[in-house]
């Protein structure tokens, strides 16, 4: 019998590099479709990268290290370690990070997954550094 209880150890956490040049972006996903159908969860790594992207399912975001910006047109959000954001579904703004940032993300909808897949393939076409 498997425990309801799930610990995602920090020793040994594999990132995967998703995005850049320029900059870079790595993932561990933690928490996926294969634990929940309905909650997904992870921690990135931004460094000197711009990333657009539509969000698909309700995100939030906990900053780990460094500050970590989302930018909507001119509007920039800036969050400092321990800082939150929550990101509506339908959402369309740009993943920024000047220098090095890790955050926490928590979405709402792992069932997702192949619609997701299409709009990264597309924000990976738009890749490109950071606005001071």
């Amino acid at each position: 019998m498997s425990s309801p209880i799930k610990l995602f150890k920090a020793r040994g956490r594999a990132f995967k590099k998703i995005a850049g040049p320029p900059g870079t972006l790595e993932v561990a996903r933690l928490a996926g479709a294969e634990v929940s159908s309905d909650l997904g969860a992870g921690v990135a790594v931004f460094e000197d990268i711009s990333i657009p992207w539509k969000l698909l399912y309700n995100e939030v975001f906990y900053v780990l290290e460094g500050e970590f910006r989302l930018r909507m047109g001119d509007m920039v959000h800036i969050g400092l370690p321990g800082d939150m954001f929550f990101i509506e579904a339908g959402t369309e703004f740009r993943y920024e990070s000047i220098g090095r940032s890790k955050v926490f993300f928590a979405l709402a909808d792992t069932s997702k997954h192949e619609e997701e897949r299409e709009v990264f393939e597309e924000s990976l076409k738009h890749v490109r550094p950071p606005k001071p």
